[in-house]
């Protein structure tokens, strides 16, 4: 046996050495380096970026790789006709299954198999011909087989580059649609972009002025909103047609631009309303099994529980969530999370509130115990190491609670049940930063 193993290792060792003279042990990574090379050498003045996407499973076997460009504004049409073709033909030396994904120019990607690449064509010959670019971007897919991309932006850049197109298109040249992911407020477009209906906005800013709007969808005329439940949906509904005008159908929905879904939430309205109006309340949402609650008053808190608990709801089947969001300097702000699951039978709102009011807590989630007895899940992520930490909310935290903490560097996590005294062995982490006796310690020093 002894005199086999010397054989066998050679053996070994010349498959590994004549698999690897075969090609790369990562070909779609390889193939990813050779596109950035190749276009960035060949297009120095146009190429801004490149944007490969690679996959590899598993050593030296052929992997994937998918390829797009982004390109200088002023490229000219010819010029980008060739980048286009040539992006589209080029093939690897690595032994990788390429995917010639597009080029974007001016906000707005091309691409072989797209359905509208012949309009989106135009439409960007036309914005290079007046030095225009679109405010929102239509980019490019990540792999050609996985899905379409959209136009994405907010509301107001999407209305800008609506103007736009509708001052360069003509009706000679076809119809182009312009689907559409849009943010502030939440929504989707569906439609021909130069008719698209210069009214939305308003229906969407009058309807948000008596109403939170959760989501929107215009597809072809045809405008769906949903709006936080509420009982007072006739009105609004009658807001909305009124800032429509005749060329757009506007439909107001609970909660949901689902119909099914729109109509269980309906009978959660005299409570959206109700818990709307409680003092320190900003911001409601109802979903169907969960109502979050948004206030920046954090001695708000005890009271807008206390009133929410009083509505039969949250004892049959409707979860609470109080999201307290505290404003801090050079950031928008800190948002604590605590969590009443519907029927928990324990309420640790207090160790939140002690929790909350710590300047050297910058991430709070608490959830109240389900059953009788039941422990408490806390996680918690401090500004300062954990054995500085630890010690100073010792006393608000009762024992028989499963605690997950984190200091300033996220790998100093450990996690374990609350007690007076622990041992090493109690802790536990996912890293080897954390000085498990150290911490230990400290916890017990604290008294």
């Amino acid at each position: 046996m002894q005199t086999t193993r010397p054989l066998m290792a050679l053996t070994a060792l010349s498959v590994v050495l004549a698999t690897s003279a075969c090609g790369s042990i990562s070909p779609g990574a390889s193939a990813a380096e050779e596109f950035t090379e190749h276009f960035s050498s060949a297009y120095p003045d146009q190429v801004l970026e490149v944007v490969t996407t690679a996959s590899d499973e598993l050593p030296w076997v052929s992997g994937d790789m998918g390829g797009s460009l982004i390109l200088a504004d002023d490229t000219p049409p010819d010029t980008l006709a060739a980048i286009v073709e040539e992006v589209t033909t080029w093939e690897p030396d690595a032994d990788a299954d390429y995917d010639a994904v597009g080029v974007q120019a001016n906000g707005l990607c091309l691409y072989g198999s797209d359905s509208q690449q012949e309009p989106k064509t135009h439409l960007r010959t036309k914005l290079y011909a007046e030095g225009l670019a679109l405010q929102g971007t239509w980019r490019c897919p990540n792999w050609l087989r996985s899905y379409e991309t959209t136009y994405r932006g907010e509301l107001s850049q999407l209305m800008q580059d609506t103007e736009t197109v509708r001052s360069l298109w003509g009706e000679e040249e076809g119809e182009l649609r312009v689907v559409a992911d849009i943010s502030t407020p939440s929504g989707s477009v569906d439609h021909a972009w130069a008719t698209l209906p210069q009214t939305l906005p308003d229906v969407l800013a009058a309807v948000g002025e008596d109403h939170p709007v959760k989501v929107f969808d215009l597809t072809d005329g045809d405008l769906r909103i949903a709006v936080q439940p509420t009982t007072e949906l006739t009105d609004l509904q009658a807001v909305a047609e009124a800032a429509a005008g005749p060329d757009l159908t506007v439909q107001v929905m609970q909660g949901s631009l689902d119909s099914q879904q729109s109509e269980r939430l309906d009978a959660l309205a005299p409570l959206g309303d109700a818990l709307r109006s409680l003092p320190g309340v900003e911001n409601i949402l109802v979903e169907q099994d969960r109502v979050t609650l948004s206030t920046r008053d954090l001695e708000a808190v005890r009271g807008i529980y206390d009133a929410a608990m009083e509505h039969p709801e949250f004892q049959d089947g409707l979860a609470l969530r109080i999201r307290y969001d505290r404003l801090v300097p050079d950031a928008d702000q800190l948002s604590f999370f605590y969590e009443h699951p519907s029927g928990s039978a324990g309420e640790r709102l207090s160790v939140f509130e002690e929790l909350a009011a710590l300047r050297t807590v910058n991430r709070l989630w608490v959830a109240d115990s389900r059953q009788e007895g039941g422990n408490l899940d806390v996680q918690v992520d401090f500004t300062r190491p954990l054995v500085d930490a630890l010690p100073q909310v010792k006393e608000i935290l009762p024992d028989g609670i499963r605690l997950k903490v984190a200091g300033a560097d996220h790998r100093d996590s450990v996690t374990f049940t609350t007690a007076r005294s622990l041992a090493e062995d109690d802790l536990r982490s996912l890293y080897e930063i954390p000085d498990l006796g150290a911490i230990a310690q400290a916890w017990n020093d604290a008294g």
